[in-house]
């Protein structure tokens, strides 16, 4: 009996080490492609922006400007991230007004394993997604990498069904 016990801690403690291991690289994954992302666009967004991807592979990023919004559509091919699109946008200016409202995300990272998920989530299928808003002074609100459909989702549904969309346009 006891050493059937020994064996069942011992392979619970591997499983956890292989757990945490995963879910550091996904962390640093992230943090590698928001650093490439915003590396490739340093030189061109200044203000408050929303960068929302697919399969760390589309990304759909709208700045916040003085009486407009730039949109940018890029992709991800081998290691290089492409600007494929870039445009204003006037429309739509009340489902972004709301968007570029930090007060509506919450602090800190959720994924899948993440506290807001502890009594668990009714439904989650589909590519994985990525998501955060990033202030003028470079504090990020409402960062989240889950599925493309999820519920509940942390982020406002107007807003992430707007940004969904939006990025499905642009993927051939």
């Amino acid at each position: 009996m006891s050493k059937c016990y020994i064996i069942l801690c011992f392979f619970l403690v591997i499983n956890s080490i292989c757990y945490t291991q995963q879910l550091s690289k996904i962390d640093s994954s992230r943090l590698i492609a928001k650093g490439k992302i915003e590396k490739l666009l340093f030189k061109k967004i200044e203000n408050a922006y929303l960068l929302f991807s697919v399969d760390d592979r589309w990304f759909l990023i709208i700045e916040k400007k003085s009486n407009f919004y730039r949109e940018y559509f890029l992709q991800k091919n081998d290691s290089t991230y492409i600007i494929v699109k870039s445009l204003k946008i006037r429309k739509h200016k009340k489902i972004l007004k709301k968007a570029f409202n930090k007060n509506i995300y919450h602090k800190g990272f959720i994924n899948l394993n993440s506290d807001f998920y502890k009594n668990g989530y009714i439904f989650s299928q589909g590519n994985e997604t990525y998501f955060y808003y990033k202030d003028k002074d470079d504090n990020i609100y409402g960062e989240s990498k889950l599925t493309t459909i999820i519920n509940p989702n942390p982020i406002d549904i107007e807003i992430y069904n707007f940004l969904l969309t939006r990025l499905l346009k642009y993927i051939k």
